[in-house]
């Protein structure tokens, strides 16, 4: 019998690690914003991707994998699927690089930064649709969203393991599967991201259509 009172440690132990991440995953983007007065290439980057692009997706390329790794431990511990969480931490990594490719080739022109005094127009439209698309991930990674809550149950050797263990080349592959709290996030943060991300692509096919 499981005693309640056992998940209050954990409870507090994903928090505090939470809020690691968390932060963290801020310092981490603060450090590579000032490296970038310094580095070329990043300096490169954050013309292109203006300040908003480039606070968004170093926090993003830091932040997922930071808050996987803080909460592997634990998450082990409490029996959850490691290596699954780790295989969603390369989805969601491959995804960003993604988002900040299209990131680039829509960014508007002019300054987009977070400290403009403009709100709207391409810049707002820039803001909001990096906010949508990336942050929620950053927060559900640095939660440890990305673990599986079951485990396999532990099978003892027996006479049936033993005819298990010998059909094991026909037992099919379990297939990978997205969680739901992934896949909820992206359809949320997409449907939300959706119409300035539009646009974004119309102000730049309009931008190339009249240079």
């Amino acid at each position: 019998m499981t005693n309640p009172l056992s998940a209050a440690p954990s409870r507090r132990l994903r928090i505090a690690l939470t809020v690691l991440a968390a932060g963290m995953s801020v310092v981490a983007a603060i450090w590579l914003e000032d490296l970038s007065h310094q580095v070329a290439f990043l300096r490169a980057a954050r013309r292109q991707w203006h300040d908003t692009g480039y606070l968004m997706v170093t926090l993003f390329a830091v932040g997922v994998p930071v808050g996987t790794l803080l909460h592997t431990a634990s998450a082990a511990t409490a029996g959850r699927q490691v290596g699954r969480a780790w295989r969603n931490t390369g989805i969601l990594m491959a995804y960003g690089a993604l988002v900040a490719v299209l990131a680039w080739l829509v960014a508007p022109s002019g300054s987009g930064n977070l400290t403009s005094g403009r709100g709207g127009g391409s810049a707002g439209a820039y803001l909001a649709w990096l906010t949508f698309v990336l942050l929620p991930f950053v927060v559900l990674a640095c939660a440890g969203g990305l673990f599986a809550r079951g485990h396999a149950p532990v099978v003892t050797r027996s006479a049936e393991g033993r005819q298990d263990d010998m059909a094991g080349s026909e037992r099919p592959k379990q297939p990978v599967k997205i969680p739901d709290a992934l896949v909820l996030t992206g359809m949320l943060g997409w449907g939300f991201g959706a119409i300035p991300f539009i646009l974004l692509v119309v102000g730049s096919l309009v931008g190339v259509a009249t240079r």
